[in-house]
């Protein structure tokens, strides 16, 4: 990509490593850096022309969510005041019957077919169902105020002269 000065990389984040739940926090750290990392990776490859993202998935049916329900999710070591196993299955059964699922041909058709003949693209790409984009506006009011909360107090931090 860098000797053709042209190109798209499209990384595949998540919903999760901005709203991250409990029992989650691999993932949603996971899923938060490669956003971070799709940012400065975006910064250190413009000067060659290449495009890169971080396509922020909302809802989309995929081999994961029956993963973590199944019997195979479990672990030989595990921590029974967790009880992963049971909690995934109670959490995530109830959303499986209301969450709108993402298509993820349509979504690969949008990618490819609109995004990738984009001059610019933002950094973060949020793609899903509408409770995609409810969770991404609940994040941004929840960290707008905590930044309005904190600002005056604790922006008087500097060092005297």
């Amino acid at each position: 990509m860098r000797s053709k000065k042209f190109g798209y990389i499209f990384n595949v984040g998540s919903i999760g490593g901005i709203n991250a739940h409990p029992r989650y926090g691999a993932y949603a750290s996971a899923k938060s850096a490669l956003n971070s990392i799709s940012q400065g990776l975006g910064a250190d490859v413009k000067p060659f022309n290449i495009k890169v993202t971080c396509l922020v998935l909302g809802h989309f049916m995929t081999n994961f969510q029956n993963h973590v329900i199944s019997e195979k999710a479990l672990v030989s070591n595990t921590i029974a005041e967790y009880d992963t196993q049971n909690f995934w299955s109670k959490m995530i059964t109830p959303f499986m019957k209301i969450l709108t699922q993402g298509d993820v041909r349509k979504l690969a058709d949008l990618v490819v077919n609109h995004y990738a003949n984009q001059q610019e693209l933002p950094y973060n790409l949020f793609i899903g169902p509408k409770e995609t984009f409810i969770g991404v506006d609940r994040k941004i009011k929840d960290l707008q105020d905590q930044v309005t909360s904190q600002r005056e107090f604790n922006s008087n931090v500097v060092l005297e002269k």
